[in-house]
Formats: structure tokens, sequence, C-alpha cells
């Protein structure tokens, strides 16, 4: 196996003292917060996401590219054992987990399974198709399950499903890289939208509540080389990308193109520009911020030209 490296890395969180990378070549690594020791499994089809549940379990789930089946994993001890597996419905299409009620949420093209502690699950067939497959995000609010979809310059979107009826719509077009719920706005998630493509940047954060859309942040780019050939036509027309958002008290954090930014209601923007990082091994990080975990991911560059930042992890 090789190391998780910054080109590779596709989802990480913080779980009983070691930070979890999942990445594009079917691994998984566990990092040791103190000693730097890392353990590597290899997977026999990529992860597509992973979980920390609020009841203590990590849970992934893997599945081909195309076809093949969707597996659910947990992990345990040195290992991870096998939950559940399904067949493929469609050839190609997203594989997302979000936690909801207590139970884990897998979301495919056409339904999403609900799979409870004990392993048993039911099914939710969707009205409509979820289209796009290349990173994935999803979260729970309000009775409904949000699927965020990036595909780079290829588009995207966000799709809002009632986990009642499995009534689903598109919300929104465009590479949404992330989605996560807010605990102060019970029914409410912010999506990031970003993209970097060939020197044309746009993005912007959107709050999501059922039927309810309102952009909550944009901002024009700060730093612009007009004297480029490729960024100076889009100083005056393009917007800061966003790769990722969490949600803090009174407001939230997002990763953007320029930066880290923090917005707090009533209270100015405050931005990281530069941190003080460790690279270790291919693997990129920053402890600078208080509260946060910067781990550097081209995850979003993988499929528009040029894109990518900092995934945020919470550390309290």
């Amino acid at each position: 196996m090789t190391e998780a490296r910054i080109c590779s890395i596709r989802h990480a969180l913080l779980f009983e003292g070691q930070l979890w990378l999942a990445t594009y070549t079917s691994e998984v690594w566990a990092v040791d917060e103190v000693t730097g020791a890392k353990v590597g499994w290899q997977f026999v089809a990529p992860v597509r996401a992973m979980l920390r549940t609020t009841d203590g379990r990590l849970v992934a789930a893997t599945a081909p590219d195309t076809g093949g089946t969707v597996t659910l994993w947990q992990q345990s001890g040195r290992g991870w054992g096998q939950v559940r597996s399904w067949p493929r419905q469609d050839e190609y299409g997203p594989v997302a987990l979000a936690e909801g009620d207590g139970r884990v949420l897998l979301a495919e093209a056409r339904r999403v399974h609900v799979v409870a502690p004990d392993g048993r699950s039911r099914e939710v067939a969707l009205t409509e198709r979820i289209e796009g497959s290349r990173n994935t995000a999803a979260a729970f609010s309000g009775g409904r399950l949000y699927v965020a979809i990036s595909e780079g310059e290829f588009g995207g979107g966000l799709w809002r499903i009632d986990l009642a009826t499995g009534m689903n719509s598109r919300v929104s077009r465009g590479p949404t890289t992330a989605v996560v719920a807010e605990a102060r706005r019970p029914g409410c998630v912010l999506a990031s939208v970003g993209l970097d493509h060939m020197g044309s940047p746009v993005g912007a954060i959107e709050r999501v509540c059922g039927r309810s859309r309102e952009e909550v942040w944009q901002s024009p780019l700060r730093e612009c080389d007009r004297t480029s050939p490729w960024r100076g036509p889009f100083c005056d027309t393009g917007s800061v990308a966003v790769w990722d958002v969490l949600p803090a008290p009174r407001g939230f954090w997002a990763s953007t193109g320029e930066g880290i930014l923090r917005r707090e209601a009533g209270r100015p923007d405050r931005w990281w520009t530069s941190v003080e990082v460790e690279r270790r091994g291919g693997l990129v990080q920053s402890r600078t911020i208080p509260g946060l975990r910067l781990v550097w991911s081209d995850r979003e560059g993988a499929v528009s030209v040029g894109g990518g930042g900092a995934l945020l992890l919470p550390t309290e």
C-alpha cells in the first residue's frame, strides 16, 4: 500500500485519537494523533464515503466506479467488518452517507438504504434519479436527506429527499462540494459551491430549509492578477470558490480558494490566509486555527483543472 497523499484523499475525519483518511485508491488510513504511526487497509473497491456516528461507530461505504455492489462496512478493533451489501441498481451513480435519527443513511442514484445499528435495513425508493457520481456528500435535517454532488466543470447539484415518501427533487445545480446540517436551525442545511476551472473561479454558500433556499455568502475575488492570461479576464466576474463548509456557533467555517473564513453573526468576517502546516509522508495538515484541523486535498482539482483546498475537521 502507498501512503495517503494530498492527491488521493477523498474523505477525512477524526475518530478515537486518530486521523482517518479515505483515498481514491481504495484505501483507508488511520494516523495516530500522538505518535504519527499509520495503519492502512486495502478494500476491493473505492471507499466512496465515510461517517462517524453519534453512538461512536465508524462506517464506510465502498462501490466500484461502475456496476458491482455497494457495501457498508464498520470498523472494529484492528479491522473492518461487512454490515450489508446490495447489488448496484445503476451502472453509474452516487454513493453517500449520513446519519438520521440514529440510523445510517446510504444514498444511491435511485434509493436510500436506512440501516439500524443492529444491521437491519429498509429501502426508500426515490421518485427521481440522482445524477452524478464523482464527489458526494450528504446531510440529514428535518426528516430530509440532502445529497451534494460535485462533478467539477461538468456540473453537479444538491438533491433534497423526503425519507417518508421517497419524493426527491434537485434544489440547485452546479458543483456542490459539501453539505452539512445546521444544529442551530433545525430542518436547515448549509451547502457550498466551488469550481476553479482553468482560471475561472465561482463559489457560494447557500442555506436550504425544505423548499426555502437563500444565498448566505458569496464574495468577489479578493486577490486577482489582472495581467494573467488565465485569471485576468475573470477578475470582475469571478467569485471565491468554496471547497468545504462546517457549522459553528452563530455562523460557519468555510474553506475557500482564498483562505479559511469564519463568519459569525454580528461580527466582521475573519480570514486565515496563511497557516503553519505539517508535511509528512505526502500528507499536508494544519492545527493552527483553534477548533479546526485542516487537511489538504485536491479532490475537486481531480475533476476541474486547478481546483482544490483544505478539508475542515472539527476538533471541539
